[in-house]
């Protein structure tokens, strides 16, 4: 361990003598600060973006070379871990385009238009009455790594109303984030429980429909900001106050809430899942992404 010398004192304005620990990539840190360093547990990080990680007592190796492999914080293990370009920003999309009435709403009462968004959302049944969002909004990455790839709504009907495109979205986003999880398994990742973090975990309908989707147990950590109490258990290891980053995280880490799935809905999630798959599939072998992005040129 280092510590911040007199000229770098005067360089950054850190205190001389400022110990100096090494610590780790941002979505590192938001395992360790939730908790995900044990065999068996999955975070996903829900913000503008979504990234997934897994813990790993060894390397495994992707041979559809879709997910990387990294060593990870703690020494000695690995993690696996991917992105979605459009997660929470797809929601966010949706609010200000088409929630205007939400959003005057809380000019007036003060509330946040995403509880509004979260009420109406829970009202509507799972699979929002035969609505699919394909959430490439930003294109995709994992697991089509398909550039032309763009937002579709696959089912839409004169019978939809308004608030049904927030649940197809919300839904569309975590299908995108169950191919990741279920590339993780198939390259032997072990899951048995997925913790969520991030902005979208405040929404208790959206953390229900993820648990049903993914069949697993979801949780939610006591602190939002999870990537920088990974920082700081790292520092504390560094420091000498633990003897281990597992030691440090049984002590600071603690879960909020759980969200155990309903298996009757996780089945009719697994239909619309393989409807999800084709629908992008479909469009994305025809070359009708590719064809309309050239079209916008």
């Amino acid at each position: 361990m280092e510590e911040v010398s007199q000229k770098a004192a005067s360089l950054t304005g850190f205190a001389t003598g400022t110990k100096l620990v090494s610590g780790g990539g941002d979505q590192q840190c938001t395992g360790i600060g939730t908790g995900a360093i044990k065999k068996g547990i999955v975070e996903v990080t829900v913000g503008t973006a979504a990234v997934t990680m897994a813990y790993m007592d060894g390397p495994y190796y992707d041979d559809r070379m879709c997910l990387h492999c990294s060593d990870n914080v703690v020494a000695g293990k690995w993690e696996t871990e991917w992105l979605q370009n459009a997660a929470g920003s797809s929601l966010k999309w949706y609010r200000n385009e088409f929630a205007i009435p939400e959003m005057e709403l809380s000019e007036e009462t003060g509330i946040d238009p995403y509880d509004y968004i979260n009420e109406q959302v829970a009202d509507i049944k799972p699979g929002a009455y035969g609505l699919i969002c394909i959430p490439y909004f930003a294109s995709s990455v994992v697991p089509n790594w398909d550039p032309f790839a763009r937002g579709t709504f696959i089912g839409l009907t004169l019978w939809h109303q308004r608030p049904t495109l927030a649940r197809a979205i919300m839904e569309g986003v975590t299908f995108e984030t169950r191919e990741i999880v279920e590339q993780m398994a198939a390259n032997g990742v072990e899951i048995d429980t997925i913790i969520i973090s991030g902005g979208a975990s405040k929404s208790a309908v959206w953390n229900q429909i993820q648990a049903d989707i993914y069949g697993k147990p979801v949780l939610i950590p006591a602190i939002e900001e999870a990537t920088s109490l990974g920082a700081a258990i790292l520092a504390a290891v560094g420091e000498g106050l633990y003897d281990s980053v597992e030691a440090a995280v049984d002590q600071m880490v603690q879960i909020a809430g759980s969200y155990e799935p309903d298996m009757a809905i996780h089945d009719r999630y697994n239909r619309y899942f393989t409807v999800y798959k084709d629908a992008y599939r479909a469009l994305a072998d025809a070359g009708v992404y590719e064809r309309l992005v050239k079209l916008a040129l």
